[in-house]
Formats: C-alpha cells, structure tokens, sequence
C-alpha cells in the first residue's frame, strides 16, 4: 500500500511543516470531518463548533511544541473530545438518574475562594471580549450569547458561513489565549 492509498488523516506531511501545511488540513478536512460529526453531534451547528474547537486545540498545541505530523495529532484530539464528550454525556445522564427526593440537601453554597476564583475568570473573560476586533465580538456573541447558528449569522450579516467559522475560531483562539495567560 502507497501513502497515497491512506486516508489523508493518515497521510505524512512534508518535513517543512508550518502553519500553511496546517491551513492546508483545515480547509480540506473541515467539510469532511463536519459531515463526520454531524451526525454524531445532533447537527451542522454542533459539528461546526467541534471541528472549530479541534482546530483551535491544534493550532494552540502548536504554538508551544513542534508537530511533525499535524494529521496523527488531529486524529488523537478527535479521539480525546469524543472521550470527553462521552463522559460528559455520562455524568450528566448520572445526575438525571439520581432521586433527589431521597438524598439530604445536596446543594452547598460555593466557597468564598470559589467566588474569588470565578470574579476572577469572569474579569479575564470579559477582558479578552473587549479586546476582540469589534466585528468579531459581535460574530462570537451572536454564537455563543444569543445561540445563532453559523447560518443564521452569515444571513443576518451577509458574509459566508466560512467568515462565520474564521472569526468564532479566531475569538475562541484570543479567549484561550487570555485566559491561560492568568
């Protein structure tokens, strides 16, 4: 078998690989990987958020360490976001599972550290909003806010979906980012 014959996840890259080589994988990943997840996911909007998310953990990865073979590591997120999807999927139907009616006042009110730590996020969070080019900020929060789709903002705005998609993983890069750096 060729290297040709492997699926291109599975393809080795050349030994030059930059940032380009990176870009090259998104755009001809991305519309395979979105039709992947969608039907996985429950939607093209729920897709479209994964493979974005999956895209900025790569990227990110990349900045602090080499890759050398950017497909094998986009196969490994992959498998490490449907884990963790998994188990989030897990201990949210645990907890509709459990009889409250039975069990002791579970709710505890959060520590005073917890309360620091989260004004704490908050601020950072929202200082990285308002460091967001002004289109951008609007594009994020019309996802993540007032939950449009990527359709629905490409409409409204009238840019494509693939604007949409550059300027939520750009956002989503610069929050990272913020908040890592605290």
């Amino acid at each position: 078998m060729d290297e040709s014959d492997l699926p291109l996840a599975l393809q080795p890259l050349p030994p030059d690989c930059c940032n380009d080589t990176l870009e090259h994988i998104y755009k001809l990943e991305t519309p395979r990987l979105t039709r992947l997840f969608r039907q996985r996911l429950g939607g093209p909007d729920e897709a479209r958020d994964f493979v974005q998310d999956l895209f900025v953990l790569l990227i990110a990865y990349g900045r602090n360490h080499h890759i050398s073979e950017p497909r094998a590591l986009l196969s490994r997120l992959i498998r490490n976001k449907f884990s963790d999807l998994s188990r989030k999927r897990k201990r949210r139907s645990d907890l509709f599972s459990i009889s409250f009616e039975d069990q002791p006042d579970i709710g505890l009110p959060a520590t005073q550290t917890h309360a620091i730590e989260a004004e704490d996020m908050m601020r950072q969070y929202l200082g990285a909003l308002d460091a967001l080019a002004p289109r951008t900020r609007e594009i994020f929060l019309l996802h993540r806010v007032q939950e449009k789709s990527y359709k629905e903002i490409a409409s409204e705005l009238d840019i494509s979906v693939r604007t949409v998609e550059w300027h939520i993983g750009k956002a989503l890069l610069h929050i990272t980012r913020a908040l890592d750096q605290e």
